[in-house]
């Protein structure tokens, strides 16, 4: 592999294998191939931007097993914008790593977010084409971890924990408090929690879920029904 990639495929957490060209390519702009004739990442873009859909979404139907589908449709179109990909490909530092052209040099193509994004795709790519799918799913948990935390919890993906915590906050100064009144071992494998939420001294609300998380969510979303805040 090409010397001056090493340290960004440690920085990603992948294998050093002998064939990893289509690194070079991920990180090798169009401007650079007009100039120098060698491949661009543009159709591993396209490829990488399928691959990222696939392992957010799996990453997603993992994690949040109560989630309906239009949560996590909402966090999936959040964390895979371009907005997303070039944070994620600056924290990289992928930049430093681009393949340019003279031109795209000059006018700052090193800290353009879409190039940055593209690229970060491309990157996707070349690793499911030479690591497979579940090496890249992986790469993907790692890398988008803090970012699906941050969409999970913004109010806008149906988090009623959130929204509780605001409303109460707004009107009546404290927060609401949750109790686990039951943990139930369903199976070796599966639990199920009751929880109740207090706000103001008053039980308002139970909730019920495989998680302890999902039980105070159910708790929150009826609790906001029953205080007219939903």
């Amino acid at each position: 592999m090409p010397e001056f990639l090493r340290p960004l495929v440690e920085r990603l957490g992948l294998p050093l294998a002998p064939a990893m060209q289509l690194f070079l390519q991920a990180v090798t702009h169009s401007s650079h191939t007009a100039q120098h004739g060698e491949a661009h990442y543009e159709r591993l873009e396209f490829l990488g931007d399928a691959v990222l859909k696939f392992a957010i979404a799996d990453v997603l139907y993992e994690r949040f097993p109560d989630d309906p589908e239009g949560t996590m449709t909402k966090i999936l179109t959040k964390v895979v914008s371009d907005q997303t990909l070039a944070r994620i490909a600056r924290d990289l530092e992928l930049g430093n790593y681009l393949r340019l052209g003279t031109g795209e040099e000059h006018t700052g193509g090193r800290e353009r977010s879409g190039t940055l994004a593209s690229a970060m795709e491309a990157l996707l790519a070349a690793s499911y084409l030479t690591f497979g799918i579940g090496t890249t799913r992986d790469l993907v948990a790692r890398l988008w971890a803090a970012e699906i935390d941050r969409a999970h919890g913004e109010p806008g993906a149906d988090n009623f924990k959130a929204l509780l915590q605001e409303r109460t906050q707004q009107s009546l100064g404290q927060l609401p408090r949750y109790r686990i009144l039951a943990d139930t071992k369903r199976t070796p494998y599966e639990h199920l929690f009751v929880v109740e939420v207090e706000v103001d001294g008053q039980v308002v609300a139970q909730g019920e879920g495989s998680t302890k998380r999902a039980a105070e969510q159910e708790a929150a979303r009826q609790a906001l029904g029953i205080l007219g805040w939903k």
